[in-house]
C-alpha cells in the first residue's frame, strides 16, 4: 500500500466511527464503507462483496444501552484492505476483518469509560455557567470514536498487511480453506438473530416462499423484493377497504330499514 492509500483507508475509518456517534449521515451502512475502501485501492468490486456480507452479520446486532459491540465498518474497511492487498480468497480476507472487528470491542470499552469522565467534566462545567468551554469538551466524544476506528486501522494498513501475507503463507492450505467456509457461514448468523424479532411464526409462508424464489428459481433480491412490496401493498389495500364497505353496509341497511319503518 502507498502512503496515500494507508492515510485514505484511515481517514475512511475515522468517517466510520465518527459517524456512527455523531453526523450519522451513513450509520450502519457498510456497504458504503466497504466500497469506499475498495475504490480507494482500485477494487471497489471487492469492497462491495465484503461490505454487503458485512451488513448481512451486523442485522440484529444493535449496542443496547451503552453496550459495545463489534463494529462491522471497520470489518468491512480491513477485510477489503486484506483481501485486496494480500490477493486472498475474499472470505478470508472478511474472516480476517471480524476478527479485528472483535478486538475492536475492548478499545470501544476504553473509549466509553473516558467518554463517562468526559460527561462528568460537561456536567461540572454546565454547573458553573461556562457553557463555551461546555461545548469545546463535547467535541472531544465524538473525535474519541473517530480515533477509536482510525488507530487500529492505520496501524493495520502500514504494518499489518505484510504480516498478514506472511501469515497467509505460512498457513496451511486446510487451515485458510476453513477460514473461507467460516466467512461465508458468518452472514447467517446475523440473519438469524434478524428472524428472531421479526414474525417469522406469523409470515412463514413469506419466508418459505423467498426461498423458494431465491434457491429454485434463482431470483435476484430485487425482483423478490419487488413481489414482497406488491403483495404487502395488496394486503394493506384490501385491510383498509374491508372496514369502509363494512361501514357502507350498515349504513345501507340502516337507511332501507329507516324507510320501511317510516312507511
Amino acid at each position: 500500500m502507498t502512503p496515500i492509500q494507508i492515510l485514505l483507508i484511515s481517514l475512511i475509518a475515522f468517517f466510520q466511527s465518527f459517524d456512527a456517534f455523531a453526523t450519522q449521515i451513513v450509520p450502519s451502512n457498510h456497504i458504503v464503507f466497504g466500497f469506499l475502501a475498495g475504490l480507494a485501492l482500485g477494487d471497489w468490486q471487492t469492497g462491495l462483496y465484503i461490505g454487503s456480507s458485512c451488513q448481512l452479520m451486523s442485522l440484529g446486532v444493535a449496542a443496547i444501552g451503552g453496550a459495545s459491540v463489534p463494529n462491522y465498518g471497520i470489518a468491512a474497511i480491513l477485510g477489503t484492505t486484506f483481501a485486496v492487498c494480500t490477493g486472498a480468497d475474499t472470505e478470508a480476507g472478511l474472516t480476517i476483518g471480524v476478527a479485528v472487528a472483535m478486538l475492536y470491542v475492548q478499545l470501544d470499552v476504553i473509549v466509553k469509560m473516558i467518554n463517562g469522565f468526559l460527561a462528568q467534566w460537561e456536567e461540572r462545567l454546565c454547573d458553573e455557567g461556562k457553557f463555551k468551554s461546555m461545548s469545546r469538551v463535547m467535541v472531544l466524544s465524538p473525535i474519541l470514536m473517530g480515533l477509536e476506528g482510525a488507530i487500529p486501522t492505520f496501524i493495520a494498513c502500514a504494518v499489518g498487511v505484510d504480516a498478514v501475507n506472511a501469515v497467509l503463507d505460512f498457513l496451511p492450505e486446510w487451515f485458510t480453506g476453513g477460514l473461507s467456509i467460516a466467512g461465508a457461514a458468518l452472514p447467517v448468523v446475523g440473519m438469524g438473530l434478524l428472524l428472531n424479532y421479526m414474525p417469522t411464526r406469523k409470515l412463514f409462508g413469506c419466508v418459505m416462499l423467498g426461498f423458494v424464489l431465491a434457491t429454485y428459481f434463482e431470483m435476484g433480491i430485487i425482483p423478490i423484493a419487488i413481489i414482497g412490496g406488491v403483495w404487502a401493498y395488496e394486503t394493506y389495500k384490501s385491510k383498509t377497504q374491508t372496514p369502509t364497505a363494512a361501514a357502507g353496509g350498515g349504513g345501507t341497511a340502516g337507511q332501507i330499514e329507516g324507510g320501511l319503518e317510516d312507511e
